[in-house]
C-alpha cells in the first residue's frame, strides 16, 4: 500500500482526480517516458494581415480549440502528447449499491507504475500488471522477500521498513537492459508459474497472515516466458512428440523449470493419463496417514474409488502433469513395482514401461462357490454375474470401497485362457490396510487373505468323471498375512510345456518360513481352458481400501530380480535353484 501520507493525500483529492480523468498519484492525465507536457496558456486569435494578437510572432499558428492538456488540435506545430494508458484496480468506477464498491478506488499511470519499482508503494503485479487499492481489492498479492521460507525474517511493514528500496535485495540497480525486481506478484500468477510447487509462505510475525514469495522465483519464472522462448518457433505437434520420450520424472521436471514447455508437458500429461485409464480404481485422490500392525504412522497414498470418472484435472489436480505423477505413484506402490526402482541397478523408468504398454492382464470373469446341494466337489465353481456392491474390478485389480463387500469369496479369473504352450510369470498382491503384526498363529482360516491359482472351464462329464463340474479349480494355493508387512505377494510361474505351476511367495505361517515356494503338477492336455485366478478371503474383503492386483512380468532380468528380492526377506532361507 502506499505510504500513509500519500494515501491520505490521495484520497482527500480523489473526487478531484476521478473528475479530470487524472493519475491518482502524479496528477497528470497526459505523463509519458517524456514526462509531464508543458501547459500552452495563449490567447486564441485569428490570423490576420496586420500586426497584433494573431499576427506571426505570437500564437498565429495555434488553433483557437485549445485543450486541457495544453496542446492544440487540428493545425498546431507542437505534436500532441500521448496520453498514457491508465490501469485501474478492480473495484474502481463501481456505483455504490455494487458490494465491490470502495470510495478510494485507484487509477495509475504506467510512468507512476515505472517510478514505483523498488519502492512497492502501489500494490503492483510484476507479472501481470493488475493493480489494486488495498488488500482486500481484486486478487490476493503475495509480497516478494528477500530470504527463502526456513529463513523467514517477516514482511516490509513487520521489518519496521517503509519500503522495498530499504531491502538490500531491491535496492540494487537492475544490469542494462534489465527489468527492476517485482514487489509483488499476484496469486493467479505464481500458481500459473509453478502450479505444482508452493513457494508462498506466512510472515513469521504473530497474527501477520501476509503470504510471501522469494523474490528470486519470481524473477526466475518472469524472465522464462513462453512468448520470448526461441522454442516457439518449432510447432507444438512436434514438441510433443519429442517430450513423449522423457520419463515421468523428467517430464516433472520440465513443466517445473521450462515455462516455455508447460503446455507441450502438460499435453503430454494428459494422453498418458487418458492412456491408463481404467488400470487403477477412480478418484479421487487421497493423502493422509495411517497405523500399520505394529501400530507405526505411515504415509498413505491412495485413489478412493468412490468418483464416478477416472482421476483426471483440475478435478483431483490442477494440471494434467500432477495427475499423471500421481498414477505413476500408486501405480508403482499396487502393483508391487518397489523392489525393481530401488536399491544398486535400481530401474526408474519401470512403471512408465508398464503404463505404456498396449497390453496388461485384466480380470474378465468371475466365479463363486455354489450351494451344497449343488456342490459336486470342494472346488466346484459356477458362474456370478454379479454386481457386488463394495467391490470394484478394474483391468487388473480388485479394490474394495465398503467394509464386508463379500459374503462369499469370488474367484476373478484371467480375460484370456493361457497359452497351450510358452511361459506366463506373473506377480500378484494383496494389500489390507491394519494388516500384518504379531499373532498367536498363523494357521487358521481368519488370517487366510486370498488364494491364486488356475481355474478350468469347459468341462464336459464322463464315465471316468461323471461328477467333474464345468468349472473348478485346478491349482489353489492360499495367501496368509505376513508377518512383517501389510502386504502379501506373490510370484505365478505357468509352464505349459512342462506342466507346473510354480507359486513363489512371502506368504508364511510362522516366523521361520518366510519364503514359500510351491510346485504343482498340472495336467495341461485335460479337456477344457485353463485361467489364471485369484480371489480375496473375507478377512481382506471386509477391509475397506484393500487391493488385489495382477501384472505380468515382462522378461527374465525382470523375474529373476523379483525372486532375489523375495528370497532376502528371509532371514537364513536362499533363493532355490529354478524348476
Amino acid at each position: 500500500m502506499l505510504h500513509e501520507y500519500l494515501e491520505r493525500k490521495r484520497r482527500d483529492s480523489v473526487a478531484l482526480y476521478n473528475a479530470t480523468g487524472a493519475c491518482h498519484i502524479c496528477g497528470s492525465s497526459c505523463r509519458n517516458k517524456r514526462g509531464f507536457s508543458h501547459a500552452m496558456e495563449c490567447e486564441s486569435s485569428r490570423p490576420s494581415s496586420s500586426g497584433g494578437p494573431g499576427s506571426a510572432g505570437s500564437c498565429a499558428f495555434v488553433s483557437d480549440r485549445v485543450h486541457s492538456d495544453g496542446y492544440g488540435d487540428g493545425d498546431s506545430m507542437v505534436p500532441r502528447a500521448d496520453r498514457s494508458a491508465m490501469k485501474v484496480c478492480p473495484c474502481f468506477d463501481q456505483g455504490e449499491d455494487d458490494p465491490d464498491y470502495s470510495p478510494y478506488s485507484i487509477r495509475v499511470c504506467e510512468m507512476c507504475i515505472k517510478n514505483d519499482a523498488n519502492v512497492g508503494r502501489i500494490l503492483h503485479c510484476g507479472m501481470c500488471g493488475v493493480v489494486a487499492c488495498d488488500e482486500d481489492c481484486g486478487p490476493v498479492m503475495y509480497e516478494c522477500t528477500d530470504h527463502e521460507k526456513w529463513n523467514n525474517a517477516g514482511c516490509v511493514e513487520c521489518r519496521s521498513k517503509s519500503d522495498f528500496s530499504e531491502l538490500p535485495l531491491f535496492r540494487d540497480r537492475p544490469p542494462p537492459g534489465g527489468a527492476p525486481r517485482a514487489t509483488r506478484v499476484c496469486e493467479r500468477c505464481l500458481a500459473a508459474a509453478t502450479p505444482w510447487v508452493r513457494h508462498d509462505f506466512e510472515c513469521r510475525v504473530f497474527r501477520c497472515r501476509r503470504r510471501l514469495v522469494p523474490s528470486d522465483v519470481v524473477e526466475y519464472k518472469r524472465a522464462r516466458r513462453f512468448g520470448s522462448s526461441p522454442l516457439n518457433v518449432l510447432p507444438e505437434d512436434g514438441l510433443v512428440a519429442i517430450a513423449g520420450y522423457l520419463s515421468g520424472a523428467e517430464l516433472r521436471s520440465l513443466f517445473q523449470t521450462c515455462s516455455a514447455l508447460c503446455r507441450v508437458a502438460e499435453r503430454v500429461a494428459r494422453d498418458r493419463s487418458v492412456a491408463s485409464a481404467g488400470l487403477l480404481p477412480a478418484g479421487p485422490i487421497v493423502e493422509t496417514k495411517r497405523k500399520d500392525g505394529f501400530g507405526q504412522s505411515r504415509d498413505w497414498l491412495y485413489f478412493e474409488g468412490t468418483a464416478g470418472h477416472d482421476v483426471r484435472a483440475p478435478d483431483d489436480q490442477k494440471v494434467w502433469v500432477g495427475v499423471h505423477h500421481f498414477i505413476q505413484k500408486v501405480t508403482r506402490d499396487v502393483f508391487y513395482f518397489d523392489f525393481q526402482m530401488s536399491g544398486p541397478g535400481a530401474d526408474d523408468t519401470a512403471v512408465e514401461r508398464f503404463l505404456q504398454r498396449e497390453s496388461r492382464f485384466a480380470f474378465g470373469g468371475a466365479y463363486v462357490r455354489p450351494g451344497r446341494a449343488e456342490a459336486r466337489t470342494l472346488d466346484h465353481l459356477v458362474p456370478y454375474a454379479g454386481p457386488t456392491p463394495g467391490l470394484v474390478v478394474r483391468g487388473g485389480t480388485v479394490h474394495v470401497t465398503e467394509s464386508n463387500a463379500l459374503a462369499t469369496p469370488v474367484a476373478m479369473t484371467s480375460d484370456v485362457p493361457l497359452p497351450p504352450a510358452g511361459r506366463v510369470r506373473l506377480i500378484v498382491r494383496i494389500f489390507v490396510p491394519g494388516s500384518g503384526g504379531p499373532r498367536p498363529t498363523r494357521d487358521v482360516e481368519h488370517y487366510k487373505l486370498g488364494s491364486v491359482g488356475l481355474v478350468r472351464t469347459g468341462q464336459v462329464p464322463s464315465e471316468s468323471a461323471p461328477l467333474a463340474p464345468p468349472v473348478q479349480w485346478a491349482v489353489r494355493s492360499d495367501l496368509v498375512e505376513n508377518w512383517l508387512k501389510e502386504d502379501v505377494v506373490a510370484g505365478v510361474d505357468y509352464d505349459a510345456g512342462a506342466g507346473t505351476l510354480v507359486v513363489h511367495s512371502n506368504s508364511h505361517t510362522s516366523r521361520l518360513t518366510r519364503f514359500q515356494a510351491h510346485t504343482t503338477q498340472v495336467d495341461a492336455g485335460a479337456p477344457g481352458e485353463l485361467y489364471l485366478a485369484a480371489q480375496l478371503l473375507p478377512k481382506a474383503a471386509g477391509t475397506v481400501q484393500s487391493i488385489l492386483s495382477v501384472r505380468e512380468v515382462a522378461d527374465d532380468a525382470e523375474w529373476s530380480r523379483f525372486l532375489d528380492h523375495v528370497a532376502l526377506e528371509g532371514t537364513h532361507l536362499v533363493r532355490p535353484a529354478p524348476a
